[in-house]
């Protein structure tokens, strides 16, 4: 059913993207590609080549972890659904590590760690309020970079939320520092991955056992370790 609703819109996407195609020869570029690659600098051949390299490379350690992850939600890789490898991937089996009273005090050191310290930071506002329809899954809001910052966030506690809200306030750094002298095109604009950079860097707290010692107070084990791997080489092969 949702399929069938989703196949009507088919005919506005195909009319989108050959107006795209067309605008782009218009501009003197044999397509999208050629387009890309000249105006974003990207090296589309040279980027192909090394995303199949580490696919390459990555392809025996991820299945290891896949069987190893599935058997959680107790499922095979070869009977496995989408679904199955989503639920995995929330490691519901670790969100007593990661409690609601704890978020907070863990972002606060975290930022401290970094000389940043969230209250007495003008521009950096937390909405943490709890009220009707308030997204549960955390995102950082830019009002007006850099001077009002949003990070807007509901405490449920478990790893994913912790996970959302770390990416979140790498976000949330990169923006709250960017030089307000700038152009706006360099404050709002341009390549997202510097800000991407920052909000991965913050997940991979998670993999750290000195942050989850030292932060959260947990003692990771071997089981959770492995679980972190899994997680990060799912994201890093996907993208």
């Amino acid at each position: 059913r949702v399929d069938a609703v989703t196949e009507r819109l088919n005919p506005l996407r195909a009319a989108r993207f050959a107006g795209m195609r067309k605008g782009t020869q218009l501009l003197g570029f044999a397509g999208c590609a050629e387009f890309c690659e000249r105006v974003l600098g990207l090296g589309l051949a040279t980027l192909e080549d090394q995303t199949a390299a580490l696919l390459a490379r990555t392809a025996d350690s991820w299945q290891g972890l896949l069987a190893a992850h599935l058997k959680a939600p107790g499922a095979s890789e070869r009977r496995a659904a989408i679904a199955d490898l989503r639920y995995a991937l929330t490691g519901p089996q670790f969100d007593g590590l990661f409690p609601s009273d704890g978020l907070m005090p863990a972002l606060h050191a975290t930022f401290l760690g970094l000389r940043v310290d969230i209250d007495g930071q003008p521009n950096l506002h937390l909405d943490t309020e709890e009220r009707r329809l308030k997204s549960e899954r955390p995102f950082c809001c830019p009002v007006r970079v850099p001077s009002d910052i949003r990070l807007v966030m509901m405490a449920r506690g478990g790893r994913e939320d912790y996970n959302h809200l770390l990416h979140e306030a790498g976000h949330a750094v990169h923006l709250a520092f960017v030089d307000a002298a700038a152009p706006f095109a360099f404050r709002c604009l341009g390549d997202a991955s510097v800000t991407e950079a920052y909000a991965f860097l913050f997940n991979l707290l998670l993999r750290s056992p000195d942050w989850l010692r030292e932060v959260t107070g947990t003692q990771p084990s071997e089981e959770y370790l492995s679980f972190a791997l899994f997680y990060h080489l799912y994201q890093v092969r996907r993208l």
